[in-house]
């Protein structure tokens, strides 16, 4: 009678393998599987009559009836074992997996050396996260490029300036204040470097022969550098113009240099409890700046400054090893990639339904470190 049940069908197959099947347990299974013992050859008959056998020897006989040939030369318990046996994962699929892990373990040993180098210390991990929020217009950081921008372009091209402010302070002679207009209307109608650096040679350059000291024309020539200098930078030209409309810029300036020194190169700038103390010194003057900039209004205040401050700091400190952290973020994103189809191997080959090489069960080499930078690559996704 064929087994009806998956339950009688796994405690049969149970009593094969601990070698426990009765006669008629070995029956029933014979017709489940629709198998017949292979009858002895014809003509052949047995004349010599057995002599009794020992209890021993008749129970191993018992014992060992499962295990006589069935349609051939295999046993009760290879047919069950081979129809239920899982099958095996396709050599092909095999072979690509092999090749997949032996690229990711050379992608991970490469990521692994440059981490070690360079990437290893909590506050170059900091910068990097707050830039991207910052390029993504995203969380604390929210409305805060635009004055960013500025003060990196300010605080980085400060010496030019102060002397930009300082000679338009200190010397106002006729020609001196035809330069100072001339190159006024130009900022207020050019905003590309080329442009400008043209438009200077045209309309400035002449004004040169006029003056009658040495220490005149040396001064202003400086002048003139310190202009070209700052309308490099993209935003250059801009702050210009901006600070151009500020009532005592000169001061102003001056504040910001020294605090902008003091940040940049001493380590209040990654202190925050210092670097708010340093801030509020001269926070009247912050807030006009940042009010000028076009800072919002939500973030315009002490906490808003600080954070400013605290990401040029970190900025200037790490500003090297930026280009190489993307590059590092692209490996990983290759790594990603080959462990993706590795993983789409393994889910097209289940355990429960195949018999997975031990390769299979292996973490992915360099699976830490991916993890250790998934959230930076998760964000530059979002």
């Amino acid at each position: 009678m064929p087994i009806d049940n998956a339950p009688q069908l796994e405690r049969l197959l149970s009593l094969v393998k601990e070698g426990q099947l009765t006669q008629e347990e070995f029956g029933v299974l014979q017709a489940h599987f629709d198998l017949k013992i292979t009858p002895p050859p014809q003509g052949t008959t047995n004349q010599t009559t057995a002599a009794p056998e020992s209890p021993s020897t008749e129970e191993k006989t018992a014992d060992s009836f499962w295990k006589k040939p069935i349609f051939g030369n295999k046993s009760l318990v290879e047919k069950v074992t081979n129809y239920f046996a899982k099958p095996p994962v396709p050599p092909y699929s095999l072979d690509r997996y092999g090749q997949l892990w032996k690229q990711l373990e050379t992608k991970a040993i490469t990521l692994q050396g440059l981490e070690n180098r360079k990437f290893g210390n909590q506050e170059f991990l900091d910068f990097f996260r707050i830039r991207i929020l910052i390029d993504l217009n995203m969380g604390t950081f929210k409305n805060l490029k635009n004055t960013i921008d500025l003060f990196e372009v300010m605080l980085f091209s400060l010496e030019s300036f102060v002397l930009i402010n300082e000679t338009e302070f200190l010397y106002r002679s006729p020609t001196q204040l035809k330069v100072y207009e001339a190159i006024a209307d130009i900022l207020d109608n050019h905003t590309d470097t080329t442009e400008i650096v043209l438009e200077m040679k045209a309309k400035v350059t002449p004004f040169l022969k006029e003056f009658k000291t040495d220490e005149g024309l040396r001064v202003t020539k400086n002048y003139i550098l310190a202009i070209k200098e700052v309308s490099r930078y993209k935003s250059g030209v801009k702050l210009l113009n901006i600070l151009r409309n500020l009532k005592s810029r000169y001061s102003l300036l001056l504040s910001t240099f020294k605090l902008a020194q003091e940040v940049l190169t001493q380590p209040i700038g990654t202190d925050l409890e210092v670097l708010e103390q340093r801030v509020s010194e001269i926070e009247e003057t912050v807030y006009t700046l940042c009010s000028a900039m076009g800072m919002p209004r939500n973030q315009n205040n002490l906490l808003g400054h600080v954070k400013v401050f605290h990401f040029l700091a970190l900025n200037y400190r790490n500003k090297n090893a930026g280009a190489e952290f993307k590059a590092l973020l692209g490996d990983l994103r290759k790594w990603e990639q080959i462990a993706g189809e590795l993983q789409s191997i393994k889910d097209t080959y289940p355990p429960n339904d195949y018999d997975v090489p031990d390769v299979f069960k292996q973490d992915f080499p360099g699976l830490p470190l991916y993890q250790k930078y998934q959230r930076f690559l998760n964000i530059r996704k979002a």
